[in-house]
């Protein structure tokens, strides 16, 4: 899925948002864990890796569905 290269810039930052939450989820869902990326400075606590894919995917749903939300504005 390509964007193009003016809505980049708002690709970027809506993939970068859903990846961050959902790092967030998957240390609350495990808090130990936290403690265990303080201890390591936050290098290899997720065993089971972070899924860019979804991160990926979540924010191309955003991008094609925020003109939709816009004109309900």
């Amino acid at each position: 899925m390509f964007a193009g290269f003016p809505h980049l810039p708002e690709f970027i930052l809506y993939m970068s948002l859903t990846g961050g939450v959902i790092v967030l989820c998957m240390l609350m869902a495990d808090p130990a864990r936290i403690f265990v990326a303080i201890q390591m400075r936050g290098r290899g606590f997720l065993e089971r890796g972070v899924p860019y894919g979804v991160a990926i995917a979540v924010a191309g749903a955003m991008l094609v569905a925020a003109p939709a939300v816009q004109k309900l504005i």
